[in-house]
């Protein structure tokens, strides 16, 4: 699922530059996806404590208004 998540990110691309670099392709993997499992599962314990202490309905309400807020700076061409 980790990969799936991340496909055609970023990441991606600076995984197959340090497969081809290195000429290792399976090592590069294995370190690009055990670093995805670290990040992700401190994510997911991050969020489930937070999860505990901040109701879901006020992350809900600024998540929509900081992506309104964003979506007409970029529509105004400021970001």
């Amino acid at each position: 699922m980790i990969v799936l998540t991340e496909l055609g990110d970023k990441t991606q691309i600076m995984t197959i530059a340090l497969a081809a670099r290195f000429a290792q392709p399976v090592t590069v993997f294995l370190g690009v996806l055990s670093a995805f499992v670290v990040i992700d599962g401190l994510s997911i314990l991050l969020a489930d404590r937070l999860g505990k202490r901040i109701p879901t309905n006020k992350v809900k309400k600024v998540s929509a208004i900081i992506f309104i807020v964003l979506g007409i700076l970029t529509l105004l061409g400021i970001i």
